[in-house]
C-alpha cells in the first residue's frame, strides 16, 4: 500500500525557556509517498507484530476515537451525564479517514468564530 506523508511550511518560531530563548528552525514543508505492506487481516497483524503491539495500536484508535465522540458532544452543549450515557453505548465501528479540502476546514474553522472575528475576517478578506 501506499502510506503519503505532508508537512506544511513553517516559519522560524523563537520562544523563552527558562530564561533563554529557544528558536525553532523554519521547515520548507513538503510531501513524499512510500511503499509499505500492511497485512490485511488481524492474524497478518498478529504475526508480524505480536499481540502486544496490536491491542495497544487498537487500544489508542478507539481511545481517540471516543474522544473525538466525546469533544463533540461538548460543543453540542451536552451535560457529562448525557455524554456518560453516550460513551457507556457507544461501540467503536470500522472507519476510513476523510479528506477535507481546505474550502471544508476553513469552512469548519469558521463556524467556530464568534461574531465579531468573523466581521474582522470578512473585513481582512475584502483587503
Amino acid at each position: 500500500m501506499e502510506v503519503k506523508a505532508k508537512v506544511r511550511p513553517s516559519p522560524a518560531v523563537t520562544k523563552t525557556v527558562d530564561g533563554k530563548p529557544v528558536t525553532t528552525p523554519a521547515t520548507k514543508g513538503g510531501e513524499v509517498s512510500a511503499q509499505f505492506t500492511l497485512p490485511a487481516d488481524l492474524a497478518g497483524l498478529q504475526k508480524a507484530y505480536s499481540d502486544a503491539v496490536v491491542y495497544a495500536h487498537a487500544k489508542g484508535s478507539i481511545i481517540i476515537s471516543l474522544q473525538a465522540l466525546m469533544r463533540r458532544m461538548i460543543e453540542l452543549g451536552k451535560s457529562s451525564a448525557e455524554i456518560q450515557t453516550a460513551v457507556t453505548a457507544w461501540k467503536p465501528d470500522v472507519r476510513t479517514a476523510v479528506k477535507q479540502s481546505a474550502f471544508e476546514k476553513a469552512t469548519g474553522a469558521i463556524k467556530g468564530l464568534s461574531a465579531e472575528e468573523r466581521a474582522k475576517l470578512l473585513k481582512e478578506l475584502r483587503r
